[in-house]
């Protein structure tokens, strides 16, 4: 147990994440970076979903963004 919780440390240090699922900011950063930007234009997160679908960016599953995900990749 040590052992992996030391080597979990080391993780946490080289790249400030450990365990969980990789997110967008992670896999995708540019788009992440696309619906901040379009969000800080005041725009709604609707508009940003189909702003990004316009754009050709389309979550894992290869359709267009939900509202619920662009508010969590914000979050993030």
């Amino acid at each position: 147990m040590a052992k992996l919780r030391a080597a979990r440390g080391r993780k946490r240090l080289q790249t400030g994440k450990c365990e969980g699922r990789p997110g967008y900011a992670d896999l995708q950063p540019g788009i992440v970076e696309q619906a901040r930007e379009l969000c800080s234009a005041g725009n709604t997160r609707q508009v940003i979903c189909d702003q990004l679908a316009a754009r050709g960016a389309l979550n894992g599953k290869g359709r267009p963004f939900a509202p619920a995900q662009i508010a969590r990749m914000l979050k993030a």
